[in-house]
């Protein structure tokens, strides 16, 4: 049909059921190695580009650089969330590098305030504040503050809860 003077490359693809002379273009090119306009100058030669076996060879090495490629985005995309999911995400309390001492839940015991008119009942307070701390000290699992260090939160100027912020 290319080689009929009488009819158009247009002609040919919608006469070939093609919906688009480009795309059949393009089809003819891929499939023959030269344009359908070629056929009608008789400019084509075969060459070894449009060898079936060249074809195929060629084929292969596009699948295996496209698997090659493949690979390669889900291994970065691997390392990128294991990185991040370290970095970000991770519980130190779960986690076996961090020492035995950042693991252990912490808390200090804040000296008691006598709100009271008698400030002799303060040595009441400092002596239910030093029975709190004893008993807190024995539980191997938790790591009391000393005293000393929670003396100077005693007339905080602060709120508690940015204490708790600041000094962990």
């Amino acid at each position: 049909m290319l080689r009929n003077e009488e009819v158009t490359v247009s002609d040919v693809a919608y006469n070939t059921g093609f919906g688009s002379p480009a795309y059949f273009n393009k089809c003819f090119h891929d499939l023959f190695g030269f344009p359908p306009g070629a056929v009608r100058k008789g400019d084509f030669i075969k060459s070894e580009e449009t060898d079936p076996v060249h074809d195929r060879h060629k084929q292969k090495r596009n699948f295996r650089s496209a698997i090659i490629f493949i690979s390669s985005g889900i291994m970065i995309v691997t390392v990128l969330a294991y990185l991040i999911y370290r970095i970000f995400l991770i519980d130190p309390s779960h986690d076996s590098s961090v020492s035995p001492d950042l693991r252990q839940k912490s808390l200090a015991v804040l000296p008691f305030n006598n709100l009271g008119e008698d400030i002799t009942d303060q040595y009441v307070y400092d002596g239910i504040m030093e029975e709190i701390y004893n008993s807190l000290t024995k539980i191997q699992e938790l790591r009391v503050s000393a005293r000393t260090s929670a003396e100077q939160f005693r007339n905080p100027k602060n709120a508690i809860s940015e204490i708790g912020k600041n000094h962990p």
